[in-house]
């Protein structure tokens, strides 16, 4: 089965040890080790902080280093 890019992402946190919070619409909410949480979009978006409101975008390379863990 094909994996979307939020799979892919979300997998590849997983096996890091990031656990999965919550699902809020639009988004995935995940603990992030470094504090706050990740917030995973449909779409693949890749942000973090400790709202989502106030949370940044991920840097492209850990985004593409993600992609690739969770492939």
């Amino acid at each position: 089965m094909a994996r979307t890019i939020q799979d892919k992402i979300h997998l590849a946190l997983l096996k890091r040890g990031e656990q999965e919070l919550k699902h809020l619409t639009g988004c995935i909410v995940m603990t992030r080790s470094a504090g706050g949480c990740y917030y995973l979009g449909k779409a693949g978006s890749l942000r973090f902080g400790a709202t989502r409101s106030g949370s940044i975008p991920v840097s492209n390379s850990l985004k593409k280093t993600l992609i690739s863990e969770g492939e």
